[in-house]
Order: C-alpha cells, then sequence, then structure tokens
C-alpha cells in the first residue's frame, strides 16, 4: 500500500477514537485535528524505519503519540495549576502503557491532593505559597510563622517525601488488586 493509502486507511480507522481519547483526557483550546494528523506523520515516519515493531494496536499507540503531543505542547505553555512540576507525577506516558493505567495513576494523584488539602493542609499551603505564587523561603516562614527559611525547606521537603510515599503505596496497592 502506498503512503497516501496508508494515510487514509489510518485516518479512517482511528481518528475519531483519537479525537474522543483526546476531549476526554485533556482541556479544549487544542485543535485535535492538527493533533492527530501530527501523530499520523510520526507513525508514518516510524513505519519507514524497518527495524520498527508495533507492540500495541494502533489505535494504542496513536494515542499515546497524541498524548504526548499535547503534553508536550501544555508543558512549553505557562499553565496556572496548584501543583508544582516537581510534585507531579510523571505524566510522561509510554507508548505500551495503556490508557486505564494511565487513568488510574491519575486518579491515585488526585487522591492525594485531596488527602493533603484535608489532613496536611500546612503542606497544601506551602506548596501553594512556594510553587504556585513563587513566593520565596522566607516570605513563607514570616506569613506561617516559621523561624527561618530553612525551617520552611524542611518542612516542604518532608511533605514531598510523605506526598511520593503515598503515591507510591496507593499505586502498589492498585498494582497488588487492593
Amino acid at each position: 500500500m502506498d503512503r497516501e493509502g496508508s494515510w487514509r486507511t489510518i485516518y479512517e480507522r482511528c481518528s475519531s477514537t483519537s479525537h474522543r481519547f483526546m476531549r476526554s483526557h485533556f482541556r479544549s483550546g487544542v485543535d485535535f485535528e492538527d493533533v492527530f494528523q501530527d501523530a499520523c506523520l510520526v507513525l508514518l515516519k516510524k513505519m519507514d524505519n524497518p527495524s520498527f515493531v508495533l507492540t500495541c494496536s494502533l489505535q494504542t499507540y496513536l494515542n499515546a503519540i497524541c498524548r504526548n503531543i499535547l503534553v508536550n505542547k501544555y508543558r512549553r505553555q505557562p499553565v496556572h495549576t496548584s501543583i508544582s512540576s516537581e510534585f507531579e507525577l510523571e505524566l510522561a506516558m509510554e507508548v505500551d502503557m495503556d490508557e486505564d493505567e494511565n487513568a488510574t495513576r491519575f486518579a491515585i494523584f488526585s487522591e492525594v491532593v485531596e488527602l493533603m488539602k484535608n489532613r496536611a493542609a500546612r503542606c497544601y499551603e506551602i506548596f501553594q505559597l512556594f510553587y504556585f505564587r513563587n513566593i520565596g523561603m522566607q516570605q513563607i516562614a514570616d506569613r506561617l510563622g516559621y523561624t527561618t527559611a530553612a525551617n520552611v525547606r524542611n518542612q516542604k521537603y518532608k511533605c514531598l517525601v510523605k506526598a511520593k510515599t503515598e503515591i507510591e503505596r496507593r499505586l502498589l496497592l492498585n498494582a497488588s488488586g487492593g
């Protein structure tokens, strides 16, 4: 089959599902059609390589490419979020990670953020001030009643460790079916 025929076949079989995937996982404001076409070009370029082996379904592969393109677009844009990228789960999805696993990881991350809001409010407040509002450690110390900026740094580190540990614990529980 020629390149044009390959393009048409891929588009007809996968475009609607990829568009649905992108709409359900990413905010609007991006031309999903352009993203899908870019993903198809990436796939077609990969297919030119004789050593390329597709280890998942074509649809899963295209969705992963679309996701990576969108994640890269969002990372280049200033995004107003209440959580820093240092605190985020690693969002780069490997091509063979299925959509359910990615959704599970995001759900676990969201649960831990909510847990912090409710049970570790001081940690959440430090993260908000430092990462979201870009307030320096000394100003945070003054604002929250810490004696030194070093105390805030130590507390922030402890909070990051607790959050990471909780995320990892939940991922392990989920992996073991618990």
